[in-house]
């Protein structure tokens, strides 16, 4: 993949996090048990990169698509 990311690059990328997102958000909910675990929050964290990823590159499409 090259940048930048033709749309329909774009479009399975974001796909892609979208499902990572989603199996992070996963580990949280098995990490909840325990909110010490120092797990939870590296989990947390990483959703959260993988969010605002995911936005910049929806936003990119609007913007390209505009």
């Amino acid at each position: 993949m090259s940048l930048p990311l033709a749309p329909t690059e774009r479009r399975a990328a974001v796909r892609r996090l979208v499902a990572i997102f989603g199996s992070v958000n996963d580990l949280i909910e098995l990490l909840d048990a325990d909110p010490l675990d120092p797990a939870l929050a590296r989990a947390r964290a990483t959703r959260d990169m993988i969010g605002e990823l995911v936005v910049d590159l929806a936003g990119t499409a609007v913007r390209t698509s505009a």
